[in-house]
């Protein structure tokens, strides 16, 4: 059995299919240890952490944490203003004890790097990709949706940016009705260079 770093990857082709079957078989050799049955108990923290879903910003890995002892809530970017965010976190405070929600936005996303119209027109011109092509019914659908990029303002530099999406989103949830009143908002910036993870000051 080959070791999980040669598992579907290579440095000259690191594209290549990702081998799941393999993978998990290795994991179960090495011994699988069953989770709680019981979905009510929930992560031990007692906290929803919203984050991108960018590979390297995943918070298990950055906060050193082991399954069920968080709530992750990923879109593009993160934002806060999602709908099917929202719906997430509606059904985790009706079942589960939420006490804290993490606002969590990193550095060089690629949100920065587009907006709504230009993903719509990618879209609509639907030219082959690395994945191929949309079906030709895919433009109208996504016109309803929003891609949730950050909002570029003046001569503010990169950080300035994610730090203002990140005070924009604790204060939506703070004042939002899906959001119970006793749970506490915070916001925090991820440095992808250094590891760091710092909060961000929201009065």
């Amino acid at each position: 059995m080959p070791a999980k770093q040669e598992l579907g990857r290579s440095a000259a082709e690191v594209a290549i299919t990702y081998d799941f079957v393999k993978a998990n078989e290795e994991y179960l050799n090495e011994g699988h240890k069953p989770e709680p049955s019981d979905l009510t108990r929930g992560p031990r923290s007692y906290t929803a952490v919203i984050t991108c879903i960018d590979s390297r910003a995943t918070p298990e890995h950055w906060y050193d944490l082991r399954p069920n002892e968080v709530w992750s809530l990923r879109n593009g970017g993160g934002r806060a203003n999602d709908p099917g965010l929202l719906r997430s976190l509606m059904i985790l405070q009706a079942t589960s004890e939420v006490k804290e929600i993490r606002v969590l936005h990193h550095k060089n996303c690629g949100s920065l790097y587009y907006n709504n119209q230009w993903v719509h027109d990618l879209v609509q011109k639907n030219s082959p990709s690395r994945s191929g092509q949309y079906s030709p019914s895919a433009y109208p659908h996504c016109q309803s949706m929003g891609t949730l990029p950050f909002i570029r303002r003046g001569d503010k530099d990169e950080k300035e940016i994610i730090i203002d999406s990140i005070k924009q989103d604790v204060e939506f949830l703070r004042s939002h009705p899906l959001v119970k009143e006793r749970v506490k908002v915070t916001g925090f910036y991820q440095d992808l260079s250094n590891g760091l993870i710092s909060e961000v000051d929201v009065p």
